[in-house]
């Protein structure tokens, strides 16, 4: 568990090397941080950290002020627990390759 004060900065950090799409240029991954005081998902884009990396970073600052949802901005309270939510296009693939022999069975 970590701790963090009143106004402070969370930051994100994500290694996926399947989400470096470009070799040319960083690419971008998103992430949806919730809390228990702001239950809808604030949307933090994730920068590539240089080209063909595959490390993404991204920083959001706290609020304990009233929930407004979209505002960039993730709102807790004391002892609340944060959320982050990211979706790993390669379990996607995964599942997609499993299931599709099984839908076109007769």
């Amino acid at each position: 568990m970590l701790n963090y004060p009143q106004g402070d900065t969370l930051r994100v950090s994500i290694t996926d090397a399947d989400r470096n799409l470009s070799t040319t240029v960083a690419d971008t991954v998103s992430v949806g941080l919730s809390s228990d005081k702001e239950t809808t998902s604030e949307k933090l884009v994730l920068t590539e950290t240089g080209v063909n990396t595959g490390v993404f970073e991204g920083q959001m600052l706290f609020d304990e002020t009233s929930a407004v949802s979209s505002d960039g901005v993730l709102q807790v309270s004391r002892g609340n627990k944060v959320i982050a939510s990211y979706l790993i296009r390669r379990m996607i693939l995964v599942i997609r390759q499993r299931l599709l022999p099984v839908l076109f069975m007769v």
